[in-house]
């Protein structure tokens, strides 16, 4: 071959390496393109929920502090709200050990005490991570009122000393312990009753979210505790007394609801009372010798129950409080 070819075909190589190189390009380019094709018709196929992060669980514990007894309860929800209202769900109950916490009034660092098995279980549900930020409460009802009603307000605020001095130990966000009006318990009471049978929103499964029934059916409330009653409902017309009446917003609906509280008529005292009246009617009637209601026993025993001495058997006073010594025709307000 002649020198002066050697150019040429030394052209001739460079021009078919360049068109190679350019060949490769433009195919990794194609290919970049059909990829990030796919990408965006996946993308567009797939609704936006099923890629939103799952929400956060929030956590929150309420103690029910009763005339009776007490009952903790943890609760779950979502912190994305229906309409600005949480969908909640129970995650623990836990009775508390013992009477309820009025019952400690002579003794108060007890009340404290024995509220501590049941925040340990609710420690075990509660992920160590959120227990910081758990609100806490303790809502005390008729039992504490009545205590402030017999005039003993020093022994009532001893005792909620004691139980916030015990909750206080244990890492969460405690948010106060209070003794709550009778208005707020039968106003929670018509809230938990309307809840539970879906008045307020209820999940469709159709369109995959809360929604209000059609045909909302709001209840009322009747609420028969052991020191106190309350009676809670949507009135028709218009309240006369703006005092016994609450508003509420949920799952933005707005509802304005009657409610009443009578102390001293819970069942426990209604009991006590009904006790008390036997015994006055046996003994006038010198029946004395056959009285036996709740083990009372002799003529001495019967007298005390009557009169509600302070100096009376243990078994005496169990037909005694306030509510059998005061006169209660109406309600005491609660």
């Amino acid at each position: 071959m002649s020198n002066h070819l050697s150019p040429v075909f030394g052209f001739a190589g460079a021009f078919t390496t360049m068109f190679a190189n350019k060949k490769h390009f433009t195919s990794a380019i194609v290919g970049a393109l059909i990829a990030l094709s796919i990408i965006a018709l996946v993308l567009s196929l797939v609704r936006i929920e099923d890629v939103t992060l799952p929400p956060t669980v929030k956590y929150g514990m309420v103690f029910d502090a009763g005339s009776s007894h007490t009952s903790l309860f943890v609760y779950e929800w979502d912190s994305d709200k229906e309409n600005d209202t949480g969908v909640v769900s129970q995650n623990l109950s836990c009775d508390v050990q013992g009477q309820g916490i009025s019952s400690y009034a002579n003794d108060p660092p007890k009340a404290g005490d024995s509220l501590r098995e049941c925040l340990d279980k609710a420690m075990k549900v509660v992920p160590a991570g959120k227990q910081r930020d758990v609100p806490a409460y303790l809502g005390a009802t008729a039992g504490m009122r009545l205590l402030r009603y017999c005039g003993n307000s020093s022994a009532a605020d001893q005792v909620l000393a004691e139980v916030t001095k015990t909750m206080q130990e244990y890492p969460m966000a405690f948010k106060g312990a209070q003794i709550l009006t009778g208005e707020e318990e039968g106003a929670y009471g018509w809230i938990t009753i309307n809840y539970l049978l879906e008045s307020f929103t209820k999940y469709s499964p159709k369109a995959h979210a809360w929604v209000r029934p059609e045909a909302a059916n709001i209840f009322g409330a009747l609420d028969l505790g052991g020191a106190s009653t309350q009676i809670s409902f949507m009135p028709e017309n218009s309240v006369m007394n703006w005092n016994e009446t609450s508003k509420f917003t949920l799952y933005g609906y707005s509802y304005n609801i009657y409610t009443h509280s009578y102390l001293c008529y819970g069942q426990n005292e209604m009991l006590k009372r009904l006790a008390k009246e036997l015994i006055v009617v046996r003994r006038e009637l010198g029946d004395l010798s056959q009285a036996n209601f709740w083990k009372l026993r002799g003529e001495e025993g019967l007298h005390r129950a009557a009169s509600c001495q302070e100096n009376q058997p243990w078994r005496a006073r169990r037909v005694c409080s306030c509510c059998t010594t005061r006169k209660v025709p109406g309600g005491v307000p609660g």
